[in-house]
């Protein structure tokens, strides 16, 4: 948290230059994102996580820490990029992502009401715990592996 506090905002992400070496990686976790987010509210991934919450009570119990991973096949633009987090705000939900070691996490937040104008702090995602897959994907070698819960 302190190493956090003294970081300071450089600029939002849709503004960061083309010619900045953060450009391309912010753009494949955005993409990325907005895949996970598209899957997640489909009805085919809708479906399956209303038949796996009857096995599986810790997908909708509210104590656990429920987040996504898409796992793949990270492109050579992420190797010099240790971490990347981005909070984007929609529909009275807010999309917590972060890109750590390769995979993509995605947490769903309540996001009604009056939010911090700058709101730092991100969930929890080191958490080992149960987990289930959600699809898979293998159209070629850079397709994800899938979105987990």
């Amino acid at each position: 948290q302190r190493q956090q506090d003294s970081l300071s905002f450089l600029c939002n992400a849709d503004k960061i230059p083309e010619s900045s070496f953060f450009h391309k990686p912010l753009k494949e976790v955005e993409k990325a994102r907005d895949f996970v987010i598209s899957e997640l509210t489909s009805n085919r991934i809708q479906n399956q996580l209303h038949r796996l919450k009857h096995e599986h009570e810790w997908i909708d119990d509210g104590e656990n820490h429920v987040y996504f991973e898409l796992v793949g096949n990270a492109s050579s633009i992420f190797d010099e990029i240790l971490f990347i987090c981005s909070r984007v705000y929609s529909n009275d939900l807010v999309f917590v992502t972060v890109y750590f070691e390769g995979v993509i996490y995605v947490v769903i937040e309540d996001g009604e009401g009056v939010q911090p104008l700058l709101n730092v702090s991100f969930p929890d995602v080191s958490h080992d715990g149960e987990g289930v897959t959600l699809a898979m994907y293998d159209d070629d070698s850079t397709s994800p592996n899938g979105p987990w819960i």
